[in-house]
């Protein structure tokens, strides 16, 4: 049984690896796209046109 315990904790761990990986990449990639979109909305506001992405 000590070789089943350690199997599963082998796999709990190496899924729990990838999700925090996965997710932290993810956080990463919305923090650009937020500060690309600001950005753009910080030329918007200076009177330079407007983007695709503002036509909400």
């Amino acid at each position: 049984m000590f070789w089943l315990g350690c199997f599963l904790g082998y796999i709990v761990g190496s899924i729990i690896t990838c999700a925090l990986l996965y997710f932290g990449y993810r956080a990463g990639e919305n923090k650009k796209v937020d500060m690309r979109k600001k950005k753009e909305r910080s030329i918007n506001k200076k009177g330079n046109g407007a983007t695709e992405g503002d036509k909400e």
